[in-house]
């Protein structure tokens, strides 16, 4: 008989604030939030925050998560975590972690809960062969640099706040050296398929979970959005420690954008329904919100005012349900 393994629901709760566009690196699997402008465009951190708050009210979401690109190079970034977390947000951030020490403690004094560091490769030859495209140096050392810089920030930020680690799946020699360095510091991870290849990217986690005593203990599904839903891992030995979550897209839709999508149940809907992004339009230089990244029509890139009204609200009421008290 197949032993069962329990599952728990994972409700989302966050807002997703894309910063920028503009990032030191170019992974051939990054979808860059659905946009390809790399400027830094003024953020009215007010009007940002005041969506925030009214999300919060509405649906329930607590947490603001700065996405990018890389927000860490967004000029206003430490004035916005502070202003979140004046306004009492669980404030998360996702960083490919190469950014000045300084910085790091900037963001870190300014009050933010958590930080996932996107880290796909742990030596300087696994980031030359992944991440260093698009005309990065190709200087050996500068990747050796990098790579100890990347390492130090990661420890540094372990000091004072909560620290996850973010690591698509590229191939069993890069991916392995990833799960390690994790495992041997007891850094929690999160892996995720590469979504150019679905099959090769579960294959290899299957292998190298297991070949490191690792096993399935618990299963999340998604609700609210498709952000909660994969796969918990520890080891087979009692007394072992890990933290380690294999993500999956819950199958999670929002009706106002998904019924009647030619996308949908195909392999170009990437994301399901993940949640909101609020972000600068380049051109227009308003906000605007973002419903989902494989498309760009008015539908599901909208007026943050017309979330709060029409079958949008409604959709997200019947995802998120009713604000909790």
């Amino acid at each position: 008989m197949v032993e069962r393994i329990p599952t728990e629901t994972i409700r989302g709760d966050s807002i997703r604030i894309l910063t920028t566009h503009a990032c030191q690196e170019r992974c051939d699997f990054c979808h860059n939030e659905g946009a390809d402008d790399y400027l830094h465009t003024p953020i009215d951190i007010s009007e940002t925050v005041d969506f925030c708050k009214k999300a919060r009210d509405e649906f329930g979401l607590t947490v603001a998560h700065l996405t990018g690109g890389e927000p860490t190079l967004h000029p206003q970034v430490v004035e916005l975590v502070e202003a979140l977390n004046q306004a009492d947000f669980s404030v998360q951030m996702t960083t490919n972690g190469d950014l000045n020490p300084e910085l790091l403690d900037e963001i870190l004094s300014a009050g933010i809960d958590s930080v996932n560091f996107s880290l796909h490769a742990i030596t300087p030859d696994g980031f030359r062969r992944t991440q260093a495209l698009g005309g990065l140096s190709q200087k050996p050392e500068y990747y050796e640099f990098l790579m100890r810089r990347k390492k130090s920030n990661i420890e540094s930020a372990r000091q004072v706040t909560r620290v996850k680690l973010n690591t698509v799946v590229i191939s069993e020699e890069i991916t392995g050296d990833v799960i390690d360095f994790a495992l041997d510091n007891n850094i929690p991870m999160r892996l995720m398929r590469n979504l150019n290849a679905v099959e090769e990217s579960d294959r290899i986690i299957d292998k190298l979970l297991s070949e490191r005593g690792l096993r399935p203990i618990k299963e999340q599904e998604a609700a609210g959005d498709s952000g909660g839903s994969g796969t918990v891992f520890g080891f087979e030995m009692e007394g072992q420690e890990s933290d380690i979550k294999v993500k999956k897209f819950g199958a999670v839709y929002l009706e106002s954008i998904c019924n009647g999508c030619p996308l949908k149940d195909t392999p170009r809907c990437r994301e399901r329904f993940y949640g909101m992004r609020i972000g600068v339009n380049p051109e227009t230089l308003q906000n605007e919100v973002r419903l989902c990244i494989d498309r760009d029509d008015q539908e599901v890139v909208v007026d943050p005012g017309k979330i709060f009204q029409g079958k949008h609200y409604q959709a997200l009421k019947d995802n998120y349900g009713s604000r909790e008290k």
